[in-house]
């Protein structure tokens, strides 16, 4: 025959209301509510990866129009290419599309932790600013 022994759980420290942060995602956040809510959660041991890097995400994104600005300058300044509205339209697609997919690529290696949050929140910037400079001062 099986015993079961008396066990007791341990003590619970969270309420209903510290559950309620968990409801909000990091988008319904400001920069500084969600900075506050991080150290919030590093307080009661709560792991913050996550909305670190989301916190980061919102700090690196403000940089997104001037970077548009410095890679497609050098494709308005070019002259010799007679290309059409067309073309023009669907390489600011290509680099639209392909930023949006770094970034969501990045911030996913934010989030499960293989990236430090800053790196993931930073990286898609840093290689089209490269990419931008590049075009910006390579010759014709």
């Amino acid at each position: 025959m099986v015993t079961r022994e008396a066990t007791t759980l341990p003590a619970i420290s969270e309420t209903p209301d510290d559950l309620t942060l968990l409801a909000r995602g990091p988008d319904e956040f400001s920069f500084f509510d969600l900075q506050r809510e991080i150290s919030e959660m590093k307080a009661k041991g709560i792991d913050t990866t996550s909305a670190e890097v989301d916190l980061q995400t919102k700090l690196a994104l403000s940089f997104i129009s001037p970077l548009m600005v410095l890679l497609s300058t050098p494709f308005a300044l070019k002259r010799r290419m007679p290309t059409g509205l067309a073309l023009s339209f669907g390489a600011a697609m290509v680099i639209g599309f392909g930023y949006w997919v770094l970034t969501g690529f990045c911030i996913s290696l934010g989030h499960s932790g293989a990236l430090p949050a800053w790196i993931a929140a930073t990286l898609p910037n840093s290689i089209f600013a490269l990419i931008g400079l590049f075009y910006f001062t390579a010759e014709e």
